[in-house]
């Protein structure tokens, strides 16, 4: 079986509140993209001495991200009416804009944009709302999987 690795700082939680900082491993990857262990780069198993490693100095390699309350119509105005009471901005911003998300156009550019810059800060794993229109909620997952998004969708 073909090996694969990523070298560097490798920082990892097996625990709530604690950090497990390992300089100078390599993470170990089969052919089908199962990671096979975590190990010290200059004691690798002997089975994995051949593997191709990308080497990334002292960067640090973390796990990726898990946002498990994302509203995806909510996407175009982040950061807009943050003086608002909750329903005021509901009524101000989000209403008008989820109900654009029955134009298909509109929503795939939303959900284009959002998936991409989830995928782009390491974001790969999501519990997201779509809005009530069941073809942007298709095209929500469309763009997720496009992204390489995990997660569920509705």
């Amino acid at each position: 079986m073909e090996y694969r690795g990523i070298r560097g700082t490798i920082i990892t939680a097996e625990e709530c509140g604690k950090l497990n900082i390992r300089e100078d491993h390599v993470i170990i990857i089969d052919a089908s993209g199962t990671i096979q262990g975590i190990f010290e780069y200059n004691r690798l198993p002997e089975v994995y001495k051949n593997s191709a490693i990308t080497d990334y100095g002292t960067r640090i390699i973390t796990t990726s991200f898990c946002d498990m309350h994302l509203h995806a119509p909510q996407y175009p105005m982040v950061g807009l009416g943050m003086d608002l009471p909750l329903l005021d901005w509901l009524q101000t911003y989000t209403f008008p804009v989820e109900a654009r998300f029955a134009e298909a156009d509109y929503a795939r550019d939303c959900c284009r944009r959002l998936a991409a810059e989830l995928a782009a800060n390491g974001t790969t794993r999501v519990c997201i709302f779509s809005s009530l229109h069941t073809d942007a909620t298709l095209i929500l997952m469309e763009e997720l999987e496009r992204a390489g998004v995990c997660g569920c969708a509705g």
